[in-house]
This record gives C-alpha cells, sequence and structure tokens, in this order.
C-alpha cells in the first residue's frame, strides 16, 4: 500500500527541520551578542559563567 501522503509529510518535516534550526541559530546569535555587548560593558569582557 503506497501512502500518497507519505512525501508530503516527510517534505513538511524537513521543512519544520530547517525552521528550527534557522530560529535556534538566531536565538544563539542573539544570546551571544547580548553577552558580548555585556561583557564588553563590564570591561573584562570574562566574566561569564562560561569562563570558569
Amino acid at each position: 500500500m503506497t501512502d500518497p501522503y507519505s512525501k508530503g509529510a516527510t517534505e513538511a518535516s524537513t521543512r519544520w527541520v530547517k525552521v528550527l534550526v534557522i530560529t535556534v541559530a538566531l536565538l544563539v546569535l542573539l544570546v551571544v551578542g547580548i553577552m558580548l555587548l555585556l561583557g564588553g560593558g563590564d570591561g573584562g569582557g570574562g566574566h561569564g559563567p562560561s569562563r570558569h
């Protein structure tokens, strides 16, 4: 039994994956930019918890 909706479902899932990846990338860039701005305004820039 061939499901005619299988191809559409896979295309929709790949589209959602692309949207998720782009959204996550934008969020990461946003967070990194904010951290850089806050760190740069702090003077040293190494006061983040990731530096420990």
